[in-house]
Protein backbone atom coordinates (compact mmCIF):
# COMPACT_ATOMS: atom_id res chain seq x y z
CA UNK A 1 0.00 0.00 0.00
CA UNK A 2 1.21 3.50 -0.77
CA UNK A 3 0.94 6.95 0.80
CA UNK A 4 2.98 9.83 -0.46
CA UNK A 5 3.22 12.83 1.86
CA UNK A 6 4.83 15.81 0.11
CA UNK A 7 6.33 14.16 -2.99
CA UNK A 8 9.03 16.66 -3.84
CA UNK A 9 12.79 16.66 -3.40
CA UNK A 10 14.52 14.61 -0.73
CA UNK A 11 16.90 16.48 1.55
CA UNK A 12 20.09 15.17 3.09
CA UNK A 13 18.55 12.55 5.35
CA UNK A 14 20.97 12.42 8.27
CA UNK A 15 19.14 15.18 10.13
CA UNK A 16 15.75 13.65 9.37
CA UNK A 17 16.64 10.26 10.80
CA UNK A 18 18.31 11.73 13.85
CA UNK A 19 15.13 13.68 14.52
CA UNK A 20 13.03 10.55 14.01
CA UNK A 21 15.20 8.56 16.44
CA UNK A 22 14.70 11.19 19.11
CA UNK A 23 10.95 11.47 18.54
CA UNK A 24 9.64 7.89 18.36
CA UNK A 25 9.75 4.76 20.51
CA UNK A 26 10.02 2.41 17.52
CA UNK A 27 13.02 1.58 15.36
CA UNK A 28 14.62 3.85 12.77
CA UNK A 29 16.89 2.19 10.22
CA UNK A 30 18.82 3.81 7.40
CA UNK A 31 21.79 1.49 7.00
CA UNK A 32 22.50 0.09 3.53
CA UNK A 33 21.27 -3.43 4.35
CA UNK A 34 17.87 -2.20 5.53
CA UNK A 35 17.48 0.01 2.49
CA UNK A 36 18.24 -2.89 0.14
CA UNK A 37 15.81 -5.19 1.97
CA UNK A 38 12.97 -2.69 1.52
CA UNK A 39 13.84 -1.77 -2.07
CA UNK A 40 11.78 -4.58 -3.62
CA UNK A 41 8.43 -6.30 -3.25
CA UNK A 42 6.82 -9.11 -5.28
CA UNK A 43 6.81 -6.94 -8.41
CA UNK A 44 9.54 -6.48 -11.02
CA UNK A 45 10.36 -3.01 -9.68
CA UNK A 46 13.09 -1.70 -7.37
CA UNK A 47 13.25 1.66 -5.58
CA UNK A 48 15.76 2.13 -2.77
CA UNK A 49 14.23 4.08 0.14
CA UNK A 50 16.23 6.49 2.27
CA UNK A 51 15.28 4.62 5.41
CA UNK A 52 12.70 2.61 7.32
CA UNK A 53 10.61 3.33 10.41
CA UNK A 54 9.12 0.47 12.46
CA UNK A 55 6.53 2.28 14.62
CA UNK A 56 5.43 0.86 17.97
CA UNK A 57 2.46 3.17 18.50
CA UNK A 58 0.07 5.46 16.66
CA UNK A 59 1.98 8.35 18.24
CA UNK A 60 5.08 7.12 16.39
CA UNK A 61 3.16 7.29 13.12
CA UNK A 62 1.96 10.82 13.86
CA UNK A 63 5.48 11.97 14.75
CA UNK A 64 6.95 10.35 11.63
CA UNK A 65 4.42 12.06 9.37
CA UNK A 66 4.95 15.45 10.99
CA UNK A 67 8.73 15.26 10.75
CA UNK A 68 8.74 13.96 7.19
CA UNK A 69 6.19 16.55 6.07
CA UNK A 70 8.33 19.31 7.50
CA UNK A 71 11.37 18.03 5.60
CA UNK A 72 9.34 17.19 2.47
CA UNK A 73 10.30 13.50 2.63
CA UNK A 74 7.87 10.96 1.13
CA UNK A 75 6.30 8.39 3.47
CA UNK A 76 5.19 4.98 2.24
CA UNK A 77 3.44 2.52 4.59
CA UNK A 78 4.25 -1.07 3.74
CA UNK A 79 2.41 -4.31 4.37
CA UNK A 80 4.16 -7.60 3.61
CA UNK A 81 5.45 -6.50 0.21
CA UNK A 82 3.40 -9.18 -1.57
CA UNK A 83 1.94 -6.79 -4.16
CA UNK A 84 2.71 -7.31 -7.83
CA UNK A 85 2.62 -3.69 -8.98
CA UNK A 86 5.29 -1.96 -6.86
CA UNK A 87 2.83 -0.20 -4.57
CA UNK A 88 5.02 -0.79 -1.50
CA UNK A 89 8.07 0.89 -3.06
CA UNK A 90 9.19 4.51 -2.90
CA UNK A 91 12.09 6.72 -1.95
CA UNK A 92 11.96 8.56 1.37
CA UNK A 93 10.77 6.73 4.48
CA UNK A 94 8.97 3.40 4.54
CA UNK A 95 6.66 2.57 7.45
CA UNK A 96 6.71 -1.14 8.33
CA UNK A 97 3.86 -2.05 10.69
CA UNK A 98 4.52 -5.80 10.72
CA UNK A 99 7.24 -5.73 13.39
CA UNK A 100 5.42 -4.07 16.31
CA UNK A 101 1.89 -2.96 15.36
CA UNK A 102 0.67 -6.50 14.67
CA UNK A 103 -1.81 -7.28 17.45
CA UNK A 104 -5.37 -8.51 17.50
CA UNK A 105 -6.74 -5.96 19.97
CA UNK A 106 -10.23 -7.32 20.56
CA UNK A 107 -12.54 -10.14 19.44
CA UNK A 108 -16.27 -9.69 19.96
CA UNK A 109 -17.80 -13.12 19.37
CA UNK A 110 -21.36 -11.95 19.88
CA UNK A 111 -21.09 -9.15 17.32
CA UNK A 112 -18.68 -11.15 15.14
CA UNK A 113 -16.08 -8.41 14.94
CA UNK A 114 -12.36 -8.02 15.54
CA UNK A 115 -10.25 -4.92 16.15
CA UNK A 116 -6.74 -5.21 14.78
CA UNK A 117 -3.57 -3.27 14.14
CA UNK A 118 -2.44 -2.99 10.50
CA UNK A 119 0.55 -5.31 10.77
CA UNK A 120 -1.35 -8.43 11.89
CA UNK A 121 -0.97 -11.28 9.40
CA UNK A 122 -4.17 -12.77 7.96
CA UNK A 123 -3.43 -16.35 9.03
CA UNK A 124 -2.61 -15.17 12.57
CA UNK A 125 -5.89 -13.29 12.81
CA UNK A 126 -7.82 -16.32 11.61
CA UNK A 127 -5.97 -18.58 14.06
CA UNK A 128 -7.12 -16.27 16.86
CA UNK A 129 -10.79 -16.30 15.85
CA UNK A 130 -11.04 -19.92 14.62
CA UNK A 131 -11.77 -21.33 18.12
CA UNK A 132 -14.96 -19.23 18.03
CA UNK A 133 -16.02 -20.76 14.70
CA UNK A 134 -15.32 -17.51 12.86
CA UNK A 135 -12.91 -16.20 10.24
CA UNK A 136 -11.99 -13.06 8.30
CA UNK A 137 -13.09 -14.36 4.96
CA UNK A 138 -10.98 -12.64 2.23
CA UNK A 139 -8.43 -15.43 1.71
CA UNK A 140 -5.53 -14.16 -0.37
CA UNK A 141 -2.99 -16.67 -1.68
CA UNK A 142 -0.31 -15.02 0.47
CA UNK A 143 -2.35 -15.43 3.67
CA UNK A 144 0.62 -16.64 5.73
CA UNK A 145 2.36 -13.28 5.29
CA UNK A 146 -0.17 -10.73 3.97
CA UNK A 147 -1.04 -8.07 6.55
CA UNK A 148 -4.49 -6.64 7.16
CA UNK A 149 -3.20 -3.13 6.45
CA UNK A 150 -1.96 -4.24 3.05
CA UNK A 151 -5.24 -6.03 2.34
CA UNK A 152 -7.16 -2.86 3.14
CA UNK A 153 -4.85 -0.85 0.90
CA UNK A 154 -5.30 -3.28 -2.00
CA UNK A 155 -8.92 -4.30 -1.33
CA UNK A 156 -7.76 -7.89 -1.46
CA UNK A 157 -10.17 -10.61 -2.54
CA UNK A 158 -9.15 -14.27 -2.66
CA UNK A 159 -10.41 -17.59 -3.89
CA UNK A 160 -13.79 -17.41 -2.14
CA UNK A 161 -14.69 -13.84 -3.08
CA UNK A 162 -17.54 -15.02 -5.31
CA UNK A 163 -19.32 -16.10 -2.13
CA UNK A 164 -17.91 -13.98 0.70
CA UNK A 165 -16.89 -10.82 -1.17
CA UNK A 166 -13.75 -8.73 -0.91
CA UNK A 167 -11.99 -6.88 1.91
CA UNK A 168 -14.24 -3.84 1.34
CA UNK A 169 -17.26 -5.98 2.24
CA UNK A 170 -15.83 -6.77 5.68
CA UNK A 171 -14.16 -3.55 6.85
CA UNK A 172 -16.50 -1.88 9.33
CA UNK A 173 -14.25 0.99 10.41
CA UNK A 174 -10.72 2.31 9.92
CA UNK A 175 -8.52 4.31 12.28
CA UNK A 176 -6.29 6.58 10.22
CA UNK A 177 -3.64 9.25 10.39
CA UNK A 178 -4.02 11.99 7.77
CA UNK A 179 -1.20 13.82 5.98
CA UNK A 180 -1.24 16.66 8.54
CA UNK A 181 -0.69 14.18 11.38
CA UNK A 182 -4.25 14.34 12.66
CA UNK A 183 -6.10 11.16 13.67
CA UNK A 184 -9.62 10.12 12.79
CA UNK A 185 -11.89 7.08 12.66
CA UNK A 186 -14.29 6.47 9.79
CA UNK A 187 -16.94 3.79 9.90
CA UNK A 188 -19.24 2.05 12.36
CA UNK A 189 -19.06 3.47 15.86
CA UNK A 190 -17.24 6.65 14.81
CA UNK A 191 -18.49 9.81 16.49
CA UNK A 192 -18.14 12.14 13.53
CA UNK A 193 -15.21 14.29 12.40
CA UNK A 194 -12.80 14.94 15.26
CA UNK A 195 -10.78 17.60 13.47
CA UNK A 196 -10.88 20.13 10.68
CA UNK A 197 -8.96 17.93 8.22
CA UNK A 198 -11.43 15.06 8.58
CA UNK A 199 -14.36 17.47 8.20
CA UNK A 200 -12.91 18.82 4.96
CA UNK A 201 -12.41 15.27 3.72
CA UNK A 202 -16.06 14.44 4.37
CA UNK A 203 -17.18 17.62 2.64
CA UNK A 204 -15.06 16.87 -0.42
CA UNK A 205 -16.31 13.28 -0.65
CA UNK A 206 -19.92 14.40 -0.19
CA UNK A 207 -19.51 16.97 -2.97
CA UNK A 208 -18.13 14.35 -5.35
CA UNK A 209 -20.97 11.98 -4.52
CA UNK A 210 -23.59 14.68 -5.07
CA UNK A 211 -22.24 16.39 -8.17
CA UNK A 212 -21.01 13.34 -10.05
CA UNK A 213 -23.50 10.64 -9.04
CA UNK A 214 -24.79 10.12 -12.58
CA UNK A 215 -21.29 9.98 -14.08
CA UNK A 216 -20.16 7.48 -11.45
CA UNK A 217 -23.21 5.27 -12.04
CA UNK A 218 -22.82 5.40 -15.81
CA UNK A 219 -19.06 5.14 -16.27
CA UNK A 220 -17.72 2.93 -13.49
CA UNK A 221 -17.20 -0.68 -14.67
CA UNK A 222 -19.75 -3.17 -13.37
CA UNK A 223 -17.25 -6.03 -13.03
CA UNK A 224 -17.10 -7.68 -9.62
CA UNK A 225 -13.38 -7.67 -8.86
CA UNK A 226 -12.51 -4.17 -10.04
CA UNK A 227 -9.89 -2.37 -7.98
CA UNK A 228 -8.57 0.29 -10.36
CA UNK A 229 -8.80 3.82 -8.99
CA UNK A 230 -10.82 5.10 -6.05
CA UNK A 231 -14.06 3.29 -5.25
CA UNK A 232 -16.40 6.21 -5.80
CA UNK A 233 -19.13 3.79 -6.86
CA UNK A 234 -19.20 2.30 -3.35
CA UNK A 235 -19.90 5.64 -1.67
CA UNK A 236 -23.37 6.11 -0.26
CA UNK A 237 -25.21 8.02 2.44
CA UNK A 238 -26.85 5.70 4.97
CA UNK A 239 -28.59 6.88 8.12
CA UNK A 240 -27.10 10.33 7.70
CA UNK A 241 -23.55 8.94 7.54
CA UNK A 242 -21.26 8.85 4.51
CA UNK A 243 -19.28 5.60 4.29
CA UNK A 244 -15.92 7.28 3.67
CA UNK A 245 -14.14 4.15 4.91
CA UNK A 246 -15.12 2.47 1.64
CA UNK A 247 -13.11 5.07 -0.27
CA UNK A 248 -10.07 4.28 1.87
CA UNK A 249 -10.25 0.54 1.20
CA UNK A 250 -8.44 -0.05 -2.08
CA UNK A 251 -6.87 3.42 -2.20
CA UNK A 252 -3.34 1.95 -1.91
CA UNK A 253 -2.68 4.20 1.07
CA UNK A 254 -2.71 7.36 -1.03
CA UNK A 255 -5.41 9.04 1.08
CA UNK A 256 -4.23 8.30 4.62
CA UNK A 257 -2.31 5.79 6.73
CA UNK A 258 -4.44 3.06 8.29
CA UNK A 259 -3.31 2.40 11.87
CA UNK A 260 -6.21 0.18 12.95
CA UNK A 261 -9.40 -1.44 11.70
CA UNK A 262 -12.62 -3.03 12.90
CA UNK A 263 -13.42 -6.09 10.80
CA UNK A 264 -16.52 -8.17 10.18
CA UNK A 265 -16.12 -11.90 10.86
CA UNK A 266 -18.30 -14.66 9.41
CA UNK A 267 -18.91 -18.28 10.48
CA UNK A 268 -16.61 -20.95 9.12
CA UNK A 269 -18.23 -23.20 6.51
CA UNK A 270 -19.75 -26.35 8.01
CA UNK A 271 -18.75 -28.83 5.30
CA UNK A 272 -16.63 -28.35 2.22
CA UNK A 273 -15.17 -30.39 -0.62
CA UNK A 274 -13.36 -30.03 -3.93
CA UNK A 275 -13.65 -31.19 -7.50
CA UNK A 276 -10.28 -30.75 -9.22
CA UNK A 277 -10.67 -30.67 -13.01
CA UNK A 278 -7.68 -31.40 -15.29
CA UNK A 279 -7.36 -29.82 -18.72
CA UNK A 280 -5.12 -30.51 -21.72
CA UNK A 281 -5.41 -26.88 -22.85
CA UNK A 282 -5.37 -23.62 -20.87
CA UNK A 283 -7.86 -21.79 -23.08
CA UNK A 284 -10.25 -24.72 -22.79
CA UNK A 285 -10.07 -24.37 -19.01
CA UNK A 286 -10.82 -20.65 -19.15
CA UNK A 287 -13.80 -21.16 -21.43
CA UNK A 288 -15.45 -23.58 -18.99
CA UNK A 289 -15.59 -21.17 -16.05
CA UNK A 290 -19.06 -19.71 -16.89
CA UNK A 291 -20.55 -23.22 -16.96
CA UNK A 292 -18.90 -24.04 -13.64
CA UNK A 293 -20.27 -20.86 -12.04
CA UNK A 294 -23.81 -22.03 -12.85
CA UNK A 295 -23.36 -24.61 -10.06
CA UNK A 296 -22.82 -21.81 -7.48
CA UNK A 297 -19.42 -22.92 -6.13
CA UNK A 298 -17.74 -21.25 -3.18
CA UNK A 299 -14.48 -20.93 -5.11
CA UNK A 300 -13.11 -21.49 -8.61
CA UNK A 301 -9.31 -21.36 -8.78
CA UNK A 302 -7.12 -22.05 -11.80
CA UNK A 303 -3.50 -23.22 -11.63
CA UNK A 304 -1.63 -23.27 -14.94
CA UNK A 305 1.22 -25.44 -16.20
CA UNK A 306 3.88 -22.88 -15.32
CA UNK A 307 3.03 -23.23 -11.63
CA UNK A 308 2.31 -26.96 -11.81
CA UNK A 309 5.71 -27.59 -13.38
CA UNK A 310 7.29 -25.50 -10.65
CA UNK A 311 5.99 -27.96 -8.05
CA UNK A 312 7.82 -30.91 -9.62
CA UNK A 313 11.27 -29.96 -8.34
CA UNK A 314 10.18 -28.11 -5.22
CA UNK A 315 10.70 -30.32 -2.13
CA UNK A 316 7.83 -28.75 -0.19
CA UNK A 317 5.39 -29.10 -3.08
CA UNK A 318 6.37 -32.51 -4.46
CA UNK A 319 4.43 -34.41 -1.79
CA UNK A 320 1.41 -32.14 -2.20
CA UNK A 321 0.93 -32.73 -5.94
CA UNK A 322 -0.43 -36.27 -5.48
CA UNK A 323 -3.85 -35.14 -6.79
CA UNK A 324 -2.50 -34.25 -10.26
CA UNK A 325 -3.37 -36.80 -12.96
CA UNK A 326 -1.01 -36.85 -15.92
CA UNK A 327 0.59 -33.64 -17.14
CA UNK A 328 -2.24 -31.06 -17.39
CA UNK A 329 -1.90 -27.66 -18.99
CA UNK A 330 -4.13 -26.36 -16.18
CA UNK A 331 -6.29 -27.47 -13.29
CA UNK A 332 -9.36 -25.80 -11.83
CA UNK A 333 -10.27 -26.42 -8.20
CA UNK A 334 -14.02 -26.08 -7.62
CA UNK A 335 -14.95 -25.79 -3.94
CA UNK A 336 -18.45 -26.55 -2.68
CA UNK A 337 -19.95 -25.59 0.70
CA UNK A 338 -22.89 -27.44 2.28
CA UNK A 339 -24.63 -27.71 5.64
CA UNK A 340 -24.34 -31.52 5.90
CA UNK A 341 -22.00 -34.29 4.77
CA UNK A 342 -24.76 -35.96 2.77
CA UNK A 343 -25.67 -32.77 0.94
CA UNK A 344 -22.00 -32.10 0.25
CA UNK A 345 -21.48 -35.56 -1.23
CA UNK A 346 -24.49 -35.15 -3.50
CA UNK A 347 -23.33 -31.72 -4.71
CA UNK A 348 -19.80 -32.93 -5.44
CA UNK A 349 -21.02 -35.97 -7.36
CA UNK A 350 -23.50 -33.82 -9.27
CA UNK A 351 -20.82 -31.33 -10.33
CA UNK A 352 -18.40 -34.09 -11.33
CA UNK A 353 -21.09 -35.84 -13.40
CA UNK A 354 -22.02 -32.60 -15.13
CA UNK A 355 -18.40 -31.99 -16.04
CA UNK A 356 -17.98 -35.53 -17.36
CA UNK A 357 -21.22 -35.45 -19.38
CA UNK A 358 -20.25 -32.08 -20.86
CA UNK A 359 -16.79 -33.31 -21.77
CA UNK A 360 -15.16 -30.70 -19.55
CA UNK A 361 -11.60 -31.70 -18.67
CA UNK A 362 -9.94 -35.09 -19.06
CA UNK A 363 -10.00 -35.97 -15.35
CA UNK A 364 -12.13 -34.91 -12.38
CA UNK A 365 -11.02 -35.77 -8.85
CA UNK A 366 -13.36 -35.41 -5.85
CA UNK A 367 -11.58 -34.56 -2.58
CA UNK A 368 -13.24 -34.34 0.84
CA UNK A 369 -10.44 -35.03 3.33
CA UNK A 370 -9.41 -31.74 5.02
CA UNK A 371 -5.68 -32.43 4.82
CA UNK A 372 -5.92 -33.43 1.18
CA UNK A 373 -7.88 -30.28 0.40
CA UNK A 374 -5.19 -28.30 2.22
CA UNK A 375 -2.61 -29.81 -0.15
CA UNK A 376 -4.56 -28.52 -3.15
CA UNK A 377 -4.79 -25.01 -1.72
CA UNK A 378 -1.12 -25.06 -0.69
CA UNK A 379 -0.15 -25.71 -4.31
CA UNK A 380 -2.34 -22.80 -5.38
CA UNK A 381 -0.95 -20.48 -2.72
CA UNK A 382 2.63 -21.37 -3.61
CA UNK A 383 2.15 -19.86 -7.07
CA UNK A 384 3.75 -16.46 -6.43
CA UNK A 385 6.78 -17.96 -4.70
CA UNK A 386 7.25 -20.59 -7.39
CA UNK A 387 7.06 -17.97 -10.14
CA UNK A 388 9.47 -15.62 -8.39
CA UNK A 389 12.00 -18.42 -7.97
CA UNK A 390 12.22 -18.93 -11.74
CA UNK A 391 15.20 -17.19 -13.41
CA UNK A 392 14.06 -14.29 -15.55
Amino acid sequence: MLVRCQQEQTVSNAAVFEELKAAISGDVRHDNLSKVLYATDASIYEIVPDGVVLPKTVADVVATLNICARHRVPVTPRGAGTGLTGGALNRGVQLDFSHYMNRVLDINVEQRTARVEPGVVLDELNAAVRPHGLHFSPDVATSNRATIGGMIGNNSAGAHSIVVGRTCDHVLAVDVVLADGSKHTWGAGANGPANEAARRCDEAVSTVLTEYASEIAERFPKTFRRNGGYALDRLKLTGGRLNTEQLIVGSEGTLCIVVGATLNLIPLPKHQGLVVVHYADLLEALKTVPAILEHKPAAVELVDKLILDGTKDNPAMQRRRWFIDGDPAATIAIEIYEDSEDALGQRLESVAKFLEDAGIGYARRIIRDPQQMADVWDVRKAGTGLLMSRPG
